[in-house]
């Protein structure tokens, strides 16, 4: 068990199962732009690195023109579905619960509109005392820089602030920022690559946080 004064969490993957609406709405977008649909599957291993990284490990293509085109077409399906199957991890809000005299974070690549429209629409966005999106900072994560923004926010020290993620990205960003790490091996990233980066906590249901950390 180790004491904390604050929590900063990643979204996807680690808080809610959004995976069925982004695979929905990059159907939606490869379709719409003629181009041969991704499974589920490969969706969800394309999640965690921001939109237009996302669609361009959807598309295949790195093309500017193409890529802008492809935002215009995924932005505004997505906040239109974006809570249409998505739903939050078995033990979520009890988690939050337990922690609500810590402050917390949302630290996401998402952009911050979508992300507080689900925070909000699952009923937990007053658990945080702050959501920073892909565009909060000017480098995503997995530089360090969205990681210390939020600790600034909250007033934490990063030696006692646990960074809960399902993906690398989390991982060396809290690494970076000074964090200690934990990994979310139910979220969309494999425990291979999790290992990879050797989180000093590893939790297999989002509920199990509450054994590790007080």
């Amino acid at each position: 068990m180790i004491r904390i004064s604050g929590l900063i969490f990643d979204l996807d993957g680690t808080l809610a199962d959004s995976a069925p609406d982004i695979a929905g709405s990059v159907k939606y977008t490869l379709k719409t732009l003629g181009l041969p649909p991704r499974s589920g599957g490969e969706v969800r291993r394309f999640i965690g690195d921001g939109m237009r990284t996302l669609l361009e490990r959807a598309t295949g293509r790195t093309e500017k023109p193409f890529l802008d085109r492809a935002v215009e077409v995924f932005r505004p399906h997505y906040m239109e579905h974006c809570l249409d199957r998505t739903r939050l991890y078995p033990g979520a809000v009890e988690t939050l619960r337990f922690f609500r005299r810590k402050p917390m974070a949302v630290v996401t690549n998402k952009p911050v509109a979508m992300t507080v429209k689900i925070l909000r629409g699952l009923g937990i966005e007053r658990y945080f005392r702050t959501v920073l999106g892909g565009e909060s900072v000017s480098r995503r994560k997995p530089h360090p820089e969205p990681i210390l923004k939020a600790l600034r926010i909250l007033g934490t020290d990063p030696a006692d602030t646990l960074v809960v993620g399902d993906g690398t990205a989390d991982m060396l960003a809290g690494r970076a920022a000074g964090t200690p790490v934990c990994a979310a091996a139910y979220g969309y990233k494999s425990r291979a690559e999790l290992d990879s980066c050797r989180p000093d906590h590893l939790i297999r249901r989002l509920k199990d946080l509450r054994k590790i950390a007080a």
